[in-house]
């Protein structure tokens, strides 16, 4: 009986937990207006005598999804469409980019991370002010912890996008803006708080690093962009296809390789000197690894050179490297598209 009753209230403050949650993120977003009267709300049960603390989704549309984790104070809003740019049209068939866009919202800040087809498009911002935002060592570490807890989270097809996107933000480097953006044509990073690499799409795909060119950060240019607008009720389009431009390092682990990093020899980095490291790619710091150290996703990992390269970059020069700072755009594009090793 007194079993019965434990479980009976838990499920109540679940429910009311829930429902509390979901009419904040209404008020916040001002976007989808949800009504407690209409929303099918089935969160999973936690049990906490099993430390069981994995994010709880509800689904509110056929591509919409809100949840949140439990114990941490950060809930997230998933939603898949097609880019509402119509692409080419070939016997009367109309190709678009399918994408998904995740929001967390973790305190007065809101990170977007939204990908599909070789695009990401990554920005963490203050809700009050719309200002670019960096993320504190605590931000980091309740990223981090909600990443570790999520292992055996229920998001069907969004479930690797929503823990790599967890993976790349615990990961992000200090004092950093929360900015990249990967188009068709350009790549723009934020490096520092003050300062925006770019280069061509072409030149990102190649890592021709001498193409980057680093200049000051226009912070309201910078604010006012937002990615592509998602198309979630189209049902008459196919999907467009594209090239990824991962080199991943799986076959590799256990064994040398030698990795390749730069240093800047001046404030915007025109100048560059190269320089080259001998490592075992994984091992017990993991090296090499997309995200920090070994921790991080609990369901596969994923090794690539731009990660390999990086780490390299931060052991010999320091986390906070000008040089580092640029390289990690690579990193988080490998992060959220790169396969994930087998076991």
């Amino acid at each position: 009986m007194k079993k019965a009753l434990i479980l009976v209230v838990l499920f109540l403050s679940m429910a009311l937990i829930l429902g509390s949650a979901l009419k904040t993120f209404a008020g916040r977003t001002g976007g989808v207006a949800i009504d407690d009267a209409t929303v099918s709300m089935k969160p999973s049960p936690v049990d906490p005598t099993n430390g069981d603390r994995d994010a709880i989704a509800t689904q509110i549309s056929v591509n919409e999804i809100y949840g949140y984790v439990p114990t941490e104070n950060l809930s997230f809003l998933i939603q898949s469409g097609w880019d509402v740019n119509a692409g080419p049209t070939v016997n009367g068939e109309i190709y678009r980019k399918r994408m998904t866009k995740i929001e967390f919202y973790l305190g007065e800040k809101t990170l977007v991370v939204q990908a599909g087809q070789g695009e990401l498009y990554i920005k963490g911002f203050t809700v009050s002010t719309g200002v670019l935002t960096s993320l504190t060592a605590g931000e980091k570490r309740l990223l981090k912890d909600a990443l570790e807890d999520s292992g055996k989270v229920k998001l069907g097809e969004h479930v690797d996008l929503f823990l790599s996107s967890l993976n790349v933000l615990s990961s992000w480097p200090k004092d950093m803006l929360v900015f990249i953006w990967h188009d068709d044509d350009k790549v723009m990073s934020a490096v520092g708080n003050d300062n925006l690499a770019t280069m061509s799409r072409k030149d990102f795909n190649a890592r021709n690093t001498d193409a980057v060119t680093l200049v000051p950060l226009d912070r309201q240019a910078i604010e006012d962009l937002t990615p592509p607008v998602l198309d979630m009720t189209a049902t008459n389009a196919r999907e467009l296809q594209s090239t990824q431009s991962v080199a991943n390092m799986c076959s590799a682990i256990g064994h040398k390789r030698i990795a390749r990093y730069f240093k800047c020899d001046d404030a915007f980095c025109i100048g560059k000197t190269y320089h080259w490291y001998s490592h075992p790619v994984g091992g017990t710091n993991c090296f090499g690894r997309c995200g920090k150290g070994c921790s991080g996703i609990p369901v596969g990992k994923k090794y690539t050179w731009d990660c390999f390269n990086h780490d390299a970059c931060v052991k010999k020069l320091g986390s906070t490297a000008l040089s580092c700072d640029i390289m990690f755009t690579y990193c988080a594009d490998d992060a959220i598209n790169a396969r994930n090793c087998p076991k």
